[in-house]
């Protein structure tokens, strides 16, 4: 009888592949976790991965879905996003923290990125937050406004 020819490596060598690709980009991943408030050149990025910027920027978009660039900046956003949230520091000062070199391009980047520009999304944030808090702040919160 004729037996097909071998079946054995079927396994779905796509999910591998990109497995093995992002473990690749890692170490640029980590420099961005570790230095998104620098400013560091994509070069750079591509150095820490052995490989040419043309390549580095190929591959890293087909596994993160978006250039290192943007990816550089959508990491210092949501960490301004959460310096937003928690902190009173001023747009300039938290554009400034996560590595903006002018807080214009931050105010530019985050309205791209968050429909919104930084002071709404901290009023937001502190909207929602007062009805999450407890009622002892709910209270504190009604002597911001005067009497009626």
């Amino acid at each position: 009888g004729g037996g097909a020819p071998d079946q054995e490596k079927e396994k779905a060598p796509e999910a591998e592949h990109k497995t093995e690709n992002s473990l690749v980009i890692a170490p640029a991943l980590n420099y961005i976790e570790e230095n998104y408030m620098q400013q560091f050149t994509i070069e750079s990025l591509a150095d820490l991965c052995h490989w040419s910027p043309t390549h580095f920027r190929r591959v890293f978009h087909d596994i993160m879905g978006t250039s290192p660039l943007d990816f550089v900046n959508n990491t210092r956003i949501s960490k301004a996003c959460h310096l937003l949230g928690s902190t009173e520091e001023s747009v300039l000062n938290i554009s400034e923290t996560v590595g903006f070199r002018s807080v214009s391009s931050f105010n530019r980047y985050f309205v791209k990125i968050m429909r919104m520009s930084p002071r709404d999304y901290r009023k937001q944030i502190l909207k929602s937050d007062r009805h999450a808090e407890s009622q002892s702040v709910l209270e504190y919160a009604g002597w911001l406004y005067p009497e009626r």
